[in-house]
């Protein structure tokens, strides 16, 4: 496929990989991964991309001046499962892990985007940072309200099969979780509830952090790179413990 351009620079060619595009952009000198899942949205009904200039998320802020090694995912809104339960994704990933090292790679989303980065984070066994996570079909039905724009999410919810459940994530990967994840939830009914099926699913000796925000809104709240690479650094402290880690913010 052809260039990327943002901002005025060219990035590296968007490739595709059974019919799921992505792009990577190389750092030289670092031996991390971070990898962006791109939330409900970008695509339409049919599962056109909207605009092709904001089909990846948050390449402009990331790719300006990168911490690390980046790799950018989208999705035609089926929460990075489609029918195989996310095996195609999986196989595109799995490269990129043995290069880079599970223990070095960070996958982060939000709201849809969010739920496929817990779930091939777990299932790979990297870090992940997850805002305000839709981890739950039956949650996101009862209080998820369709965007004022892209009106299409409770059609794309109704659409699931399998649908979106944490403990299908568990059933796969059995008790040995080596992820730290970073789960980032709102004081919104839909946030609180995919918070609380997190909660209740979750091994004991998982390591990971709970930050709930005070916004009423459901949205991405990691403001700029300095933020999420922060956050990013924490999950390699608490990765890097004995134990098991349970932490609030």
């Amino acid at each position: 496929m052809g260039k990327l351009e943002t901002r005025g620079r060219e990035l590296s060619s968007i490739e595709t990989y059974k019919n799921k595009d992505y792009i990577f952009i190389p750092k030289a000198d670092s031996q991390t991964l971070l990898v962006s899942f791109a939330p409900h949205g970008l695509h339409d009904k049919s599962g056109n991309i909207r605009d092709k200039n904001h089909q990846f998320f948050k390449l402009n802020t990331l790719s300006k001046n990168p911490e690390s090694n980046l790799l950018f995912i989208n999705n035609k809104n089926n929460w990075y499962l489609e029918k195989d339960k996310g095996e195609e994704y999986h196989q595109l990933l799995i490269p990129y892990v043995s290069k880079f090292g599970a223990k070095n790679i960070t996958f982060f989303g939000s709201s849809m985007g969010a739920y496929g980065a817990l779930y091939h984070a777990i299932l790979l066994d990297v870090n992940v940072i997850a805002s305000n996570p839709q981890i739950s079909t039956l949650e996101c039905m009862k209080h998820g309200q369709p965007h004022p724009v892209h009106n299409n999410l409770h059609s794309s919810l109704a659409r699931m099969d399998p649908l979106i459940e944490m403990n299908e994530i568990y059933q796969r990967k059995g008790q040995d979780i080596q992820s730290a994840i970073y789960l980032m939830a709102s004081d919104t009914a839909l946030d609180r509830g995919n918070l609380s099926c997190f909660l209740a699913a979750i091994p004991n000796n998982v390591k990971y952090v709970i930050e709930k925000l005070k916004y009423s809104v459901h949205d991405y709240y990691i403001h700029d790179s300095k933020d999420l690479y922060d956050r990013v650094r924490v999950l390699h402290q608490i990765r890097n413990l004995s134990n098991s880690y349970k932490g609030g913010i």
